[in-house]
Order: structure tokens, then sequence, then C-alpha cells
């Protein structure tokens, strides 16, 4: 069992271990997202993928800052979105064990997301 939480950049997630095999998986900065509307899964939650694949999608919407000039005038532009969820590519394979977010309203990015559960490459840094 890996003991350590480990963060891929590649896909701007935190992996924390919680017991053999097994971790909470968190967005990190710089991942920007908005208001989180709905989470799609890639795959029913019994599957297992290979490191690196899609977990899933958020659709997000919100406000962002077009424009603004010295006077503090400001424009704002609605923005919608889709934010893709890879798994990061150190695993072999892991399945989604169970999703930990019941309120997308109050979800944030760092914010404890999945329990992941696979196989570590001990090849892979």
């Amino acid at each position: 069992m890996s003991s350590k939480t480990f963060t891929c950049l590649k896909t701007l997630t935190r992996l924390t271990p919680t017991r053999p095999n097994t971790w909470t998986l968190s967005l990190i900065p710089p991942t920007l997202l908005h208001d989180v509307e709905t989470f799609t899964p890639s795959l029913p939650s019994s599957s297992y993928i290979l490191g690196g694949s899609p977990l899933g999608t958020f659709s997000h919407s919100g406000f962002l800052i077009t424009e603004a000039d010295e006077m503090y005038h400001t424009q704002w532009e609605n923005f919608e979105g889709v934010h893709e969820v890879r798994l990061s590519p150190k695993f072999k394979r892991a399945k989604v064990v169970e999703v930990l977010v019941h309120d997308w309203d109050t979800f944030e990015v760092g914010d404890d997301l999945f329990i992941v559960e696979g196989e570590i490459d001990s090849n892979i840094d």
C-alpha cells in the first residue's frame, strides 16, 4: 500500500490513502469550476478503468470578468462549460467505489470527490 498522499499535476488531482489500495480523490488548483450542476460518470462505478482514463465530466456555469477599466467598471459574461476528471496515470487500473459529494451546490475544488480503489504502477513516478 502506498501510505502517502500523492498529487498528479497531469490530471490536477490529489489522492490520499484511506486503507490498502484505496484513496480519496480531490481536485487541486488551478482547476477552475464555477457552480457545478452535474457530474456524469464515464462508466458504471463497478467498472475498472486504466490509468489516465476519464472518470467523468462536470457541467458547470457561472460568470467571468470580460473587461474592466481603471474606474472599476466591470463587464461580466455568462459562462457554461464542462470539465473532464481523469484518473492519475500512476494507476494500472482503478474504479470509483463511491461518489462522496451529495450536494453539488456546495462542492469546491479541494473537497474529497471520490473513493477510488485500484492498483498503483510502481514503475511510474
